[in-house]
């Protein structure tokens, strides 16, 4: 089944779901969705043993996913599973082993899945399955972001510098992040400041991007990547 972003705090809580499929282009994005999951759960159960899996352990050791999910811990109350890189390859061992277990939470990790994904498809469909698609972020995203670490970090800025500022940022979670932390970091001792101030220490991550990077490797275009 799926849902959005701002559902997963009360369907943690209420656990609505036995195991939440959290997938996208958006890595960054991905990642601060499985770590508030994680969060959100490990403070409603306190004791939590969390335990990471790879696609390739369990489709290799197909019992290995079974077995964790089906096993008490001995040292804490509960049980996070959190299993990386998935594929449609273990389709039908997460079909066959997933079902609700009140002592037992399954995170899967995955990058990007075409809408003929098996794994998607099961997710979407399943009402004991939750799926979250992480897109790359919009500008309304990046702006929100400006607005949240500028405002943590008691720094002003005005619209027109938030507007420059998210142009220059990219649409990927990850390298939005650290590029405003130092841009806050190089603001933080000064009363005031321009859009220079701000371009100087930004990287034009606009033009740029991972995409790019994994272009210019593969084409062997060196000098894309000199620029």
């Amino acid at each position: 089944m799926k849902i959005k972003s701002y559902q997963i705090e009360e369907c943690v809580k209420k656990s609505k779901f036995c195991s939440y499929l959290i997938y996208g282009q958006n890595k960054g994005l991905v990642k601060e969705k499985i770590n508030k999951i994680k969060e959100i759960f490990s403070n409603i159960n306190k004791e939590v043993e969390i335990i990471k899996l790879t696609n390739d352990e369990i489709k290799e050791n197909p019992e290995k996913l079974y077995n964790e999910f089906n096993t008490f811990s001995l040292s804490r109350n509960k049980k996070l599973l959190h299993i990386l890189n998935v594929k449609d390859d273990i389709k039908n061992i997460i079909e066959e082993t997933i079902n609700p277990n009140p002592f037992c939470l399954v995170l899967f990790e995955s990058g990007e899945l075409t809408p003929k994904s098996k794994i998607r498809k099961l997710f979407e469909k399943d009402k004991f399955l939750s799926i979250l698609p992480c897109y790359y972020d919009t500008e309304n995203d990046i702006q929100g972001l400006i607005d949240k670490f500028f405002k943590n970090n008691n720094i002003p800025i005005s619209n027109s510098l938030k507007s420059i500022l998210a142009t220059h940022l990219g649409s990927e979670r990850n390298i939005i992040k650290n590029e405003l932390e130092k841009i806050v970091l190089f603001l933080k001792n000064k009363k005031k400041f321009n859009e220079k101030d701000i371009l100087n220490c930004v990287s034009d991550n606009y033009y740029f991007n991972f995409a790019d990077l994994n272009y210019s490797i593969c084409d062997g275009n060196l000098i894309r990547l000199d620029k």
